[in-house]
């Protein structure tokens, strides 16, 4: 015949044994409740209660998960703060149909995803589709900032799009439509752009560089391999008291050809300096001490003038023979001494002399005394 053992019990909901009810070890059970009662060494009776049962379990130390999860179902959630009000927790972590994330009501934010459409937002209400967002994260998309929710800026794939103005710094502020065709951005010293159209003398800028009338470089010009080319006119480069200095330069700042205010430099053996023409069919060559001087007239033989010191008044031509009277070309040497040169009566021509006592060269030009 079996033996049935019973502990001391209570079917009265609410009741719990006193200290002087349980021995140490004793157990005593509240059938009602579905709580077990046991007292322990220092006296106190403690309760085992069946946590599905109890609805307002509290932990009296560290709740230690022991490498496992905390599982909370669909539309369920963990709360802190406010604990007797679920709709305004300090923070709420949960989710329900519109997706699942982080929910405040005493800061009046939300970050949660959206299940539907598949975005991150940052926004003002608990996972309600009827919210004010500050920001949307579209997953593996674009990213969005609201204000007022009214989208201010989005990325795309080729930058970023704004709505509305755009402030840079405080300083100025940039239009919110394009301006026509060839117009320019101006401010009005206030720190609002505009788009205007601008003519040179205006008083506005310039449109084309041609209409600045005083260009001034604010550091060294790169031609970066281009040339600089005048059609009309001289092209004139002086310092700041009008004296005309221009240099013109080759290889590591060998200067070629320079005008200074003491005169004309050219300062290359190695190179030819040609003025007035080509040097082959016209005009004065220079090259390393040689000078040539070729005419293009057909009438007249290339020459040079002498004038005198009483304002040019007077002038003697040093004139090349004519064509005619050429048999090949000649040499003819200056004399090296101090003397007058002087011509014929009749044909006003400088005499290479051939009969003269010492007998000179005949290619040799003598003072005749």
């Amino acid at each position: 015949m079996s033996n049935t053992v019973q502990h001391k019990r209570s079917t009265t909901s609410g009741t719990s044994p006193s200290a002087s009810d349980l021995a140490v070890g004793e157990i005593g059970i509240n059938t009602a409740d579905r709580t077990l009662f046991t007292k322990h060494s220092d006296g106190t009776v403690v309760s085992v209660a069946d946590v599905a049962s109890d609805t307002t379990p509290q932990l009296s130390g560290d709740l230690d998960t022991n490498s496992h999860n905390i599982l909370v179902d669909y539309q369920h959630y963990i709360q802190w703060g406010n604990p007797n009000n679920e709709s305004s927790p300090d923070l709420k972590i949960m989710s329900n149909s519109y997706g699942a994330g982080l929910f405040s009501s005493n800061l009046s934010f939300n970050i949660g995803t959206q299940a539907t459409n598949g975005y991150v937002s940052i926004n003002n209400q608990s996972f309600s589709p009827a919210f004010s967002e500050s920001a949307r994260f579209n997953i593996g998309g674009s990213a969005n900032l609201y204000y007022a929710n009214v989208k201010k800026l989005e990325t795309t794939s080729s930058g970023i799009q704004t709505t509305g103005t755009v402030n840079v710094n405080g300083a100025y502020t940039l239009p919110t439509s394009d301006g026509s065709a060839n117009q320019v951005l101006q401010t009005d010293g206030n720190g609002a752009l505009s788009f205007a159209t601008v003519s040179g003398g205006s008083g506005s800028g310039i449109s084309n560089v041609v209409e600045d009338t005083t260009p001034e470089l604010g550091g060294t010009l790169d031609l970066n391999g281009q040339t600089i080319t005048q059609s009309i006119g001289a092209v004139t480069i002086e310092n700041q008291n009008n004296n005309k200095n221009v240099n013109l330069s080759v290889g590591q700042g060998h200067t070629v050809f320079a005008v200074t205010p003491s005169g004309v430099e050219l300062d290359d053996s190695n190179k030819t300096a040609k003025f007035g023409g080509d040097g082959s069919t016209g005009g004065v060559t220079l090259a390393n001490g040689y000078v040539d001087i070729r005419g293009k007239s057909v009438s007249e033989a290339t020459y040079v003038n002498f004038y005198c010191e009483s304002s040019n008044a007077h002038s003697v031509k040093l004139q090349a023979p004519a064509h005619a009277d050429f048999s090949g070309n000649i040499t003819s040497t200056l004399p090296n001494t101090t003397g007058t040169l002087v011509t014929s009566n009749a044909q006003r021509r400088i005499e290479v002399v051939s009969s003269l006592p010492g007998s000179p060269d005949s290619n040799t030009i003598y003072f005749v005394t």
